[in-house]
């Protein structure tokens, strides 16, 4: 559904990120996968915009952080006609020199690097995107003129891009409407700018043991064992408990294959009761908008309404859809379902 699960699934084939240009090649040639063209190439120019991103971001100064961020944010994003923030300027400068000279007794004027990203543009940004995506990736777009004409040629949402760019960079911005097509006012502002936090690239360990009793698990259930299966999988949940303690993705995946296995016993009260903890497990540890939560309001909404609580299971389907639109957008084929299971519970 979004960039992270499409480079989750890739590395999990053993294929690396850097040849997300050739699988957007060989995307365009099959018709019915055409939201996962839009998945990569909205991945590819996000990860292009965070190498351009993090490079203007190291020499700019603490006490102009928020405005270089929104400045960035909004020569990304909005349709505005930006003018860099030539009247700031000065001001920027003058305070950068200030706080370095009460620092180090020095009268030096302000390093180039401290105020670089007041220069960048629109026009400036999208041809760094262009020629980071030739070179890394070895991908051009079809549009070149503007990110505004790729958007469109590609059907892509602007809100996702955003959602998926302030994930990978570690922004978190003021939550409110962001109005991205007005022409004569700029969409980002140096108070919607709360935080940065650190991303950090690493490896997850996995708790050996409970892997291979989930695996052992699966391959039951394939062969029609449930209770045989079901026993492992427990013992699976016990040792992840013992290893990650309460709350981690693993013990959420756990969880939802239990209340599932449930269901079709056809104990669906435990069913229920299993796939609520699913739930709130990944809320915590994946987030409220990944999809693995989006998953988890589906399979909610199915034990719901197999317990006749049909309100319910109306209410998180349209969580999900709302979710799910904020992810993807329309054109996508869990929307789709979500759809036929909203008409098919009216």
């Amino acid at each position: 559904m979004d960039g992270s699960i499409l480079v989750e699934a890739l590395h999990g084939k053993g294929i690396n990120v850097r040849y997300l240009g050739k699988l957007a090649t060989m995307l365009s040639t099959v018709p019915q996968l055409q939201y996962l063209k839009r998945i990569a190439v909205s991945e590819l120019i996000l990860r292009s915009a965070k190498h351009i991103f993090t490079f203007y971001m190291q020499g700019t100064e603490l006490m102009s952080l928020s405005a270089a961020i929104s400045h960035f944010l909004n020569c990304l994003f909005s349709s505005a006609q930006i003018i860099h923030p030539q009247q700031n300027l000065e001001e920027l400068q003058s305070k950068t020199a200030k706080r370095r000279n009460k620092r180090k007794g020095r009268n030096n004027g302000p390093q180039q690097s401290e105020v670089e990203w007041a220069s960048l543009t629109p026009k400036s940004l999208w041809q760094q995107i262009k020629a980071d995506l030739k070179s890394y990736y070895d991908w051009e777009t079809p549009c070149p003129e503007s990110l505004d004409a790729t958007i469109e040629h590609f059907h892509l949402q602007k809100i996702s891009l955003l959602r998926n760019f302030c994930i990978k960079t570690g922004i978190q911005i003021l939550l409110r409407e962001y109005n991205f097509e007005n022409k004569n006012r700029a969409t980002f502002f140096e108070e919607d700018i709360l935080n940065i936090f650190p991303v950090v690239k690493h490896i997850n360990p996995r708790a050996s043991d409970a892997y291979n009793f989930y695996t052992t698990g699966q391959s039951k259930i394939q062969q029609g064992y449930l209770k045989d299966g079901y026993e492992l999988i427990s013992e699976a949940l016990n040792l992840l408990n013992n290893v990650y303690g309460a709350m981690h993705p693993e013990i959420a995946q756990c969880l939802r294959m239990l209340a599932r296995l449930n269901y079709i016993m056809g104990d669906h009260g435990e069913a229920l009761a299993t796939q609520q903890k699913a739930v709130l497990m990944s809320e915590r540890v994946n987030g409220i908008d990944h999809p693995y939560t989006i998953t988890e309001y589906i399979r909610l909404a199915l034990y719901s309404f197999a317990n006749g609580q049909v309100s319910v299971s109306l209410r998180l389907l349209y969580r999900a859809r709302y979710l799910a639109l904020l992810v993807c957008g329309e054109d996508h084929p869990e929307v789709a379902l979500l759809d036929s299971n909203i008409s098919y519970e009216y």
